[in-house]
């Protein structure tokens, strides 16, 4: 009975199942603390949620900076550069033209470096409790859907990071542009 629920759970929906993330302290071994702790001392951007002049929000541990969320929202397609769909292993469902929403955010807070962040760096951050007003909504990542590639990923920041695969085009979500490391 238990492998014919696992074999459901697998080949469940592929546009409607949410997939929680393991975290590196989850799945790695005690050997990792090491460089944790090198990750942490190299920093330098303190143990709390920082803002600059221009409302970057800069996350404690990774130093990443984060913009402000878009105040329109947007497909997949919009949101993200040809460029930064090709990181995020797009296949065939990639887009052909545009720069992609965080291109157009260059300057901010001095930064000229925004893009796309992938699911695991919106995951960290929502694991960090993010200090941001509006949380409980999904939000665009670069990463396509290995089992779908016409899906990409998406994170609610309020569900601790919760992860789920939404079609690229046809549903519009806001984006929140990351910059650094």
């Amino acid at each position: 009975m238990r492998i014919f629920i696992l074999a459901l759970i697998a080949c469940g929906e592929p546009q409607g199942s949410a997939i929680p993330m393991a975290t590196s302290s989850e799945s790695d071994t005690d050997t990792d603390t090491d460089a944790d702790a090198d990750a942490d001392d190299q920093s330098g951007c303190g143990d709390d949620w920082t803002f600059d002049g221009e409302s970057v929000a800069i996350q404690p541990g990774s130093c990443l900076a984060w913009a402000e969320e878009s105040q329109a929202t947007m497909d997949w397609y919009a949101a993200v550069s040809p460029e930064e769909a090709q990181e995020g292993n797009c296949r065939d469902a990639c887009p052909e033209e545009g720069e992609g929403y965080c291109a157009g955010i260059a300057g901010l807070g001095g930064r000229d470096d925004w893009r796309m962040p992938n699911k695991d760096e919106l995951f960290s951050a929502a694991q960090a409790d993010p200090p941001w007003d509006q949380l409980d909504q999904w939000l665009w990542t670069l990463d396509t859907d290995a089992n779908v590639p016409e899906n990409a990923w998406s994170v609610n920041l309020a569900d601790g990071g919760a992860t789920w695969g939404k079609p690229k085009e046809g549903v519009d979500q806001p984006v929140r542009c990351v910059s650094g490391p």
